[in-house]
């Protein structure tokens, strides 16, 4: 980051967005726009052109101890509309699901309403269920109450390239 400091900043998905559109950035590597982005890119007339250069892939995180080892699309959706509570429902232990969600501009948010929910919405989780960051995702996925209850997503880079999925799977 020292070698290019004057050639390359760093922000969250939706802060970049926002400094290309005012015109801070030239070029952006980064995930899709959520909704408020686009309407703001449409209001002001703005045009970008994108190219897809990389795949990843978007991921359910649990704590290591969890012994449900895979869910379905349909399942994770339904954790996230609130049908599905409890881990026992998918051949787990009587333990209540803890579904945490990543704030409104992360782009993993986005990815989320995208690709699993399509356009069921999701359930208003309590604001302690939020996180800001995909660190505080995995630490609170990974901690939460001693329990291994809880759930969250990420894109794949995050979780095992960026080692932030140590004591999760």
């Amino acid at each position: 980051r020292d070698d290019v400091s004057d050639l390359v900043s760093f922000s969250k998905t939706t802060n970049a967005y926002y400094n290309l559109i005012n015109g801070d950035a030239d070029m952006l590597i980064v995930g899709e726009a959520n909704e408020d982005v686009l309407t703001e890119k449409e209001a002001r007339g703005f045009q970008w052109e994108q190219a897809a250069f990389a795949t990843d892939a978007f991921v359910f995180v649990v704590n290591a101890d969890n012994p449900v080892d895979s869910i379905t699309l349909d399942e994770a959706r339904k954790i996230y509309t609130g049908e599905i509570t409890n881990w026992e429902e998918l051949g787990g232990e009587d333990i209540e699901i803890i579904p945490f969600q990543r704030n409104s501009e992360a782009g993993s948010q986005t990815l989320m309403e995208k690709l699993v929910m399509n356009g069921e919405p999701m359930m208003d989780p309590p604001k302690a269920y939020i996180a800001n960051t995909m660190a505080q995702l995995m630490e609170v996925v990974k901690s939460y109450d001693g329990s291994p209850g809880a759930i969250g997503y990420s894109v794949y880079y995050y979780a095992e390239e960026m080692e932030m999925a140590d004591g999760l799977k």
